[in-house]
């Protein structure tokens, strides 16, 4: 049998491993364990569903690894404040937004993220970077993640675009979308972490914030 705690380190270390192919072999590595003594079938790189099972399999300790992974905001804010805005590089910044898939969320006519044109206009700096490095802290009910699962055992994750008495319509990711029929329906359960991932920018330097904040100035 598993416990809790070798479930919450492998949920942990799956967040944390970039989603490339080079890092598939470490999470089939570290998921062989739980996957044989869980019973679950879900390839061991498919965090959505670990993180369903997870969340209904020990709904007490899910809330415990959604705060263990908030950062050291304090730190961070003082780290801002020293930054000089105004020096960064537009085309650099596009890179950085790039290459952390921020533009998978948050393009297209059916983004799973918000429209980011005008959004250094709205927020500042503090709060728009709080946003970004720490999502889970202050989760809008609209980007609120939602996790389904249905009678047969299926578990879907994302945010719930459309709702009727006899089914629910959930968007799972950029341009993806699953419609679920009520009488399907086993359990509905929301959770404090926001659909944008944690750490998607990791250990940045000073010069990237500033090349990031630049190209977001730039989304009219």
């Amino acid at each position: 049998m598993h416990s809790a705690e070798e479930a919450s380190t492998f949920i942990r270390t799956l967040r944390r491993l970039p989603e490339n192919t080079a890092h598939l072999s470490p999470k089939e590595d570290i998921g062989k364990p739980l996957q044989r003594t869980s019973n679950q079938t879900f390839p061991n790189d498919d965090f959505a569903s670990w993180t369903g099972w997870y969340l209904k399999t020990y709904p007490e300790q899910f809330e415990q690894l959604e705060g263990s992974v908030s950062i050291a905001w304090d730190q961070w804010q003082q780290r801002l404040a020293k930054i000089t805005w105004k020096k960064g590089n537009l085309s650099r910044g596009r890179l950085v937004f790039e290459q952390s898939s921020c533009v998978s969320c948050h393009s297209g006519a059916r983004a799973l993220g918000r429209d980011l044109r005008g959004v250094t206009a709205c927020f500042s700096v503090t709060d728009l970077f709080r946003a970004i490095l720490d999502p889970s802290r202050d989760v809008s009910p609209r980007y609120q993640l939602t996790v389904v699962t249905t009678r047969e055992g299926k578990i879907f994750q994302g945010a719930v675009i459309y709702r009727a008495v006899d089914s629910l319509i959930l968007q799972t990711g950029p341009e993806k979308t699953v419609r679920i029929e009520g009488d399907q329906i086993d359990t509905v359960s929301y959770s404090t972490t926001s659909l944008v991932p944690q750490g998607l920018i990791q250990s940045p330097t000073d010069e990237q914030l500033q090349d990031l904040y630049a190209y977001l100035k730039s989304l009219r």
